[in-house]
């Protein structure tokens, strides 16, 4: 009697490429090591809650947030630094998901503060 062994080398799908322009209220903000996330170098992330009041399209890219977010509380994750100054504003920023199937995060960049 004979064994087949198959070894698979299956492979995450990662997230299409997207992003979206919100806008919304910081409620937390905090400095986290990027190790007690999973992530290798180690070094300093933000994550940071916010509020969304709205959410739009960028150019041709899938918006992952649509008016169901709206209203909501999400938490996001940056590697631009952040003062305590962003808690309590209205912020606009660029939101994307990173990940695969197996799941990932949503990330912000270019955050400024509104008001």
């Amino acid at each position: 009697m004979a064994f087949i062994l198959v070894v698979s080398t299956v492979r995450a799908v990662p997230v299409v490429p997207n992003a979206s322009l919100i806008k919304g209220i910081a409620i937390e903000c905090e400095a986290v090591s990027s190790t007690l996330l999973g992530m290798q170098p180690e070094q300093t992330i933000y994550r940071l809650t916010i509020q969304i009041e709205s959410t739009e399209d960028v150019s041709e890219m899938p918006n992952l947030l649509n008016k169901s977010t709206e209203g909501k509380e999400m938490v996001f994750y940056t590697k631009e630094p952040l003062s305590p100054d962003v808690l309590k504003k209205r912020i606009k920023a660029r939101a994307l998901y990173r990940g695969d199937e197996r799941g990932g995060r949503w990330w912000v960049q270019e955050i400024r503060i509104l008001d």
